[in-house]
């Protein structure tokens, strides 16, 4: 169960603690109160996309605290995020450069694991959900799943599509056997034009993001590799060394507890070098350097671009 919240320079909310009870809490408002912010604040906490346009303006960074109880989470998310009181936080900080900070528990963490934790924790349901209960499909949907008449759904089901296919057939047979004739010529022409180009769905978007990326391919590879072979791959690398300083940092902690917070800071520090790396070298991996690869895409965005005014 959520039973904190806070909120601070997150849109136009300043610092905002919320505390929630047992059952249902609700919180209202005139419209641009900011209740939506709240929600949103709880989803960035969560994992969802962050945007340095909703830090409040004479903000550095924009920080949203969560506080649950443990004992709705399941066994193995305690473990591998090793909680075992009865109550831990997710707390997540965006700054004005885009650089995001998450904790578990008090535990550096990616992003990713905070999303991992939230779809164990909080379902998000909009507010007009409940207006598809005044939809006739609806009513149909749930009465024939009170009445349990899956068998007799299906065969009504059955029986209309066969009523179709006969009255498919009747208007076909009333065709003019010439009629017929063009009718088949122009769709065996237009459903090999169709097939010879075979487009899969949402492929000119996809081609439209790869496309730029492909034009400028060999440079970017260049510096990517550069990039990752000094974050990652290189004997030396920042990750390596990072890593090795940290070490060290927590044996001093060891003998010198002044050191903790230091040695808590230097490894969230490498928690963003590593999540930089992975996403830099996979974004290495993809790029794509064959010497036609980049004609070949522009000729094949330009098929698929006229088949959609062609037919939609």
């Amino acid at each position: 169960m959520l039973s904190r919240l806070r909120v601070q320079n997150f849109a136009i909310i300043s610092d905002l603690t919320l505390d929630f009870a047992l059952g249902l809490n609700v919180f209202s408002g005139e419209t641009g109160a900011g209740k939506s912010i709240v929600i949103e604040a709880l989803g960035f906490t969560l994992g969802a996309r962050g945007d340095v346009s909703v830090i409040k303006d004479g903000a550095d960074k924009m920080c949203v605290t969560a506080t649950f109880s443990s004992d709705m989470l399941p066994d193995d998310l305690r473990k591998e995020f090793q909680i075992a009181g009865d109550v831990f936080t997710l707390k997540r900080e965006l700054d004005k450069k885009g650089k995001n900070k998450a904790w578990a528990d008090g535990r550096a963490v990616t992003v990713s694991a905070l999303a991992k934790l939230g779809r164990a924790l909080v379902d998000f349901h909009g507010q007009h959900e409940h207006q598809s209960l005044l939809h006739p499909s609806v009513h149909l949907l749930l009465l024939d799943k009170f009445a349990k008449h899956d068998t007799l759904v299906k065969q009504v089901e059955d029986s209309y599509r066969q009523v179709q296919a006969v009255q498919a057939k009747l208007d076909s047979a009333r065709l003019s056997a010439q009629e017929k004739e063009q009718l088949l010529d122009m769709s065996r022409y237009q459903l090999k034009e169709i097939e010879d180009v075979n487009p899969s769905a949402e492929e000119d978007y996809q081609l439209e993001q790869t496309l730029p990326k492909m034009k400028h391919a060999g440079r970017l590879l260049e510096m990517a590799s550069e990039a990752y072979n000094e974050l990652y791959a290189a004997e030396d690398s920042a990750t390596a060394r990072a890593g090795k300083a940290a070490r060290e940092l927590e044996s001093m902690a060891e003998l010198d507890e002044n050191l903790a917070a230091l040695a808590k800071d230097l490894n969230s520090a490498l928690v963003t070098l590593e999540d930089v790396a992975d996403t830099l070298g996979s974004y290495k991996d993809d790029i794509n350097l064959e010497p036609d690869a980049l004609d070949k895409m522009l000729d094949r965005h330009e098929k698929i671009k006229r088949l959609k005014a062609k037919y939609g």
